[in-house]
């Protein structure tokens, strides 16, 4: 089972490689070094919020609903289909710019490490992950995670194909349950929505 650090960790490790290659390479294509990372122990005894126990990577079967919404019938071991967060009960909308889009399935996971959420589908266009390379339709995801500076957060997302992020400057403010969040930041220079206002609503 991923640790929840694992999760934090796979989150974090998007933002890292989006400052790198964020045109090259999606954020979400980050999420590629998991492997590497999911051997973290486990660090909390915090149970997920929104969804299964962190890790369950895999796409639930027809009649999903929402769940299909966000998954489009892709499952992982699919050409280039790295993760999938959709069988959740957390809700997302991004707004960038003037779009706002939504993405229904995701998980909240709040542990003495901090609080992330993850929304969507992780793909690899570019083949490098060992299995294939993504050629379908645009999916879309959404991760977030606090920073170790209290009121601050990371946004990455890929949302039509068009890859936006905040490194670690966003603000977060929740609930006092933690169960709803609000983030607002601005997406980076290097992204394909340079200076864009990016707002972020989460119900876990």
């Amino acid at each position: 089972m991923v640790s929840h650090r694992g999760v934090m960790s796979e989150n974090r490790a998007g933002v890292l490689r989006a400052t790198c290659a964020a045109k090259a390479m999606s954020v979400a294509l980050a999420a590629l070094a998991l492997g590497a990372l999911v051997a973290c122990s486990s660090g909390g005894t915090n149970a997920p919020t929104g969804g299964p126990a962190p890790g369950d990577t895999t796409a639930p079967g027809a009649g999903g609903g929402a769940t299909d919404a966000c998954s489009k019938g892709l499952t992982v071991g699919d050409p280039g289909v790295v993760s999938i967060r959709c069988d959740g009960t957390a809700t997302v909308t991004i707004t960038v710019g003037s779009a706002a889009s939504t993405i229904a399935g995701g998980t909240c996971y709040d542990t003495a490490d901090g609080w992330t959420a993850a929304f969507g589908v992780v793909v690899d266009r570019e083949g490098v992950g060992g299995n294939g390379a993504y050629t379908g339709p645009n999916v879309d995801n959404v991760a977030i995670n606090t920073t170790d500076q209290p009121g601050k957060a990371t946004i990455q997302a890929v949302i039509d194909g068009k890859v936006v992020y905040d490194l670690g400057n966003a603000t977060v403010s929740f609930a006092a349950d933690k169960k709803t969040a609000h983030l607002q930041g601005t997406s980076e220079s290097t992204s394909d929505s340079p200076g864009a206002a990016l707002v972020v609503d989460i119900t876990c």
